[in-house]
């Protein structure tokens, strides 16, 4: 596992529950309770995925975020980051069961030769970002259109006109509606737990109490946050 002294850190930037519920639907239907648990278990994973990386995780969700736009909140998150004295930060969001630790690792890596790592999700956004201390410039940064398909094209044309490489991680999909759903899972390998968990809920006849307890084992470390700054 990956020592905690790096002088990276993840950060898990995302809506609650209960905000992404409202703001996606993952069913078709009026199935607000079922859709609810899978905007939890989806969250869950991600906080599971980027605990078990072994990087140092902040997480800002839902009511923690300051700021008027998408933008500003997310420039706000990624710069608490720097300020605790880390040099890169890989933001992440919830929505892409394909993002494992292994490789939340493999874009951490990515710094070794570019001070962007960009995922790019198959509808043109992005499910990562890895940004380096002395490639962020929080004007231009929040001006980016964020939350729509033309963000990872404008994210490299920022980076162009700054003369700035990229490191491109592979294509994954996220999810923002039912159909999305349904490619992830039958993208994800069988055997996977989010997979199997999500299923649970999509086909479950009644909404479950506890949607996490049958996938999250009770000593996982699902909400993890080092505040203290790397070595000097």
């Amino acid at each position: 596992m990956k020592a905690k002294n790096s002088s990276t850190a993840i950060l898990l930037f995302t809506r609650d529950a209960a905000h992404e519920a409202a703001a996606k639907s993952f069913v078709n239907g009026a199935e607000a309770k079922k859709n609810q648990q899978i905007a939890r278990a989806l969250i869950l994973n991600s906080q599971q995925e980027a605990a078990k990386s072994g990087l140092p995780v902040f997480s800002t969700l839902g009511q923690e975020q300051e700021g008027s736009t998408f933008g500003e909140r997310m420039a706000n998150a990624i710069e608490k980051v720097f300020s605790a004295g880390f040099q890169h930060v890989i933001a992440i969001g919830n929505d892409c069961p394909q993002l494992t630790s292994s490789r939340l690792l493999n874009a951490e890596q990515g710094f070794a030769q570019s001070s962007l790592v960009l995922g790019p999700a198959a509808d043109g956004g992005l499910y990562l970002i890895g940004i380096a201390r002395e490639a962020y410039a929080r004007d231009r940064f929040i001006q980016l259109p964020w939350e729509t398909g033309d963000l990872a094209r404008a994210y490299q044309q920022l980076a162009q006109t700054e003369g700035q490489s990229i490191h491109w991680l592979e294509a994954l999909h996220d999810i923002d509606r039912a159909d999305d759903l349904q490619e992830c899972l039958r993208l994800l390998p069988l055997n996977s737990q989010i997979a199997q968990h999500l299923r649970r809920i999509l086909h479950a006849k009644a909404p479950q109490n506890s949607p996490e307890a049958p996938y999250f084992h009770s000593n996982s470390p699902l909400q993890t946050q080092f505040l203290r700054g790397p070595p000097r």
